[in-house]
């Protein structure tokens, strides 16, 4: 059980139900995203919907989205 304002928790989560994906803005342009737009993110282990933030201060190749997003 975490505490309910911690990322470990699924109270981590916005009014739109969905999460986040921050990105490099030069990444963006490359992979033509925008602002708010909503990817699938796959992996291996799984896939995910989340709402592009651009955010220059991420370093390239790098994305981040935080952890705990389940239903």
């Amino acid at each position: 059980m975490h505490h309910k304002n911690t990322i470990s928790s699924a109270h981590f989560m916005d009014e739109e139900d969905i999460c986040k994906i921050y990105i490099n803005d030069k990444d963006a342009q490359d992979i033509k995203v925008q602002e708010n737009d909503i990817v699938r993110v796959k992996s291996r282990n799984g896939e995910i919907n989340a709402r592009v933030i651009i955010d220059e201060t991420m370093l390239s190749g790098i994305v981040n989205i935080y952890q705990g997003w389940w239903k």
